[in-house]
């Protein structure tokens, strides 16, 4: 198993990592993370995913590990954001069209290019450089230009959703918040995105899996209101005011729930937060929580 709570051999030494967080929690988990990556290591690229709800740190981590390969280790490494992915507006507008109105809105499976993202792993598992798409969240549409990869030893795949599974579909007959309520009345919405992460579970499969649990849905709103006032209101961009983005979370309020009940148990590595946004502990799949 890639990461392992069993294993103490760690190639990184915590203290080393001051650089990057002054919370000893943080500098454990790096080291950890890039330790299990080292030791697993051989010839082929390594492919890891890490997910976790919005404002919940995913993309910090996956920024920081990435700098602690690159610098610390001397091995190459790209990290490819789910949200990068999106759909883009017009295209989005065209899906809502065909399929529901809710789907105008990117976030939630169904609004990604999955197939490009699949191709440009694949391409990097083999050695080969790829072209990858960047997504501009205050527009809300992809950006005019491609950024070229090129080739390297590890790939962090990060987003909100990733590894999740279709909910049972009992589950998706009641709502669970208003958006449902009043704008997915027959629940053909909710039912698509179900059906869509069947297409997802491919993509999906990495060598190792590191899920970030939030403490509760009130802190994922907290965190990503924090979030979206540090955007940049330049012209032409829109960055969303507090009942606006209470409204929005609620497009990934049933699959944020549905995966604090099951990718715990589906993760390698569990990092559990509390609501200061510290770490609680982490639990590994081989051998339960360490911290």
């Amino acid at each position: 198993m890639i990461f392992s709570g069993t294993s103490k051999d760690f190639r990184i030494a915590p203290d080393s990592l001051e650089d990057y967080s002054a919370d000893p929690a943080y500098r454990q988990l790096l080291a950890s993370l890039a330790s299990g990556i080292i030791n697993t290591r051989q010839q082929n690229v390594v492919v890891i995913g890490i997910a976790g709800a919005q404002g919940s740190g995913k993309t910090t981590l996956a920024r920081a590990l990435g700098e602690v390969l690159v610098h610390r280790c001397s091995l190459g490494t790209a990290r490819l954001s789910l949200d990068d992915f999106y759909l883009t507006r017009d295209e989005r507008t065209k899906l809502a069209a065909d399929k529901h109105p809710l789907l105008a809105t990117r976030g939630v499976p169904g609004t990604h290019d999955i197939a490009w993202m699949q191709q440009s792993i694949e391409s990097l598992r083999q050695g080969l450089s790829t072209e990858v798409p960047e997504f501009d969240k205050a527009t809300d549409d992809r950006v005019q230009h491609l950024k070229v990869l090129q080739p390297v030893d590890v790939v962090i795949c990060e987003g909100w959703c990733w590894g999740a599974v279709p909910e049972p579909l009992d589950r998706l007959e009641t709502p669970v918040n208003e958006l449902e309520a009043d704008l997915d009345i027959d629940g053909t919405w909710r039912r698509f995105v179900n059906d869509q992460l069947l297409a997802y579970q491919e993509l999906f499969k990495t060598d190792g899996f590191v899920f970030i649990k939030v403490p509760s849905m009130d802190a994922v709103v907290q965190w990503r209101w924090q979030q979206e006032q540090e955007l940049d209101p330049g012209a032409g961009k829109h960055v969303m005011n507090e009942a606006e983005l209470n409204r929005f979370i609620q497009y990934y309020q049933r699959l944020t729930c549905w995966m604090l009940e099951t990718a715990p148990e589906q993760a390698d590595m569990c990092v559990t937060l509390d609501h200061n946004h510290s770490i609680a502990g982490v639990e590994y799949a081989d051998s339960g929580t360490i911290q």
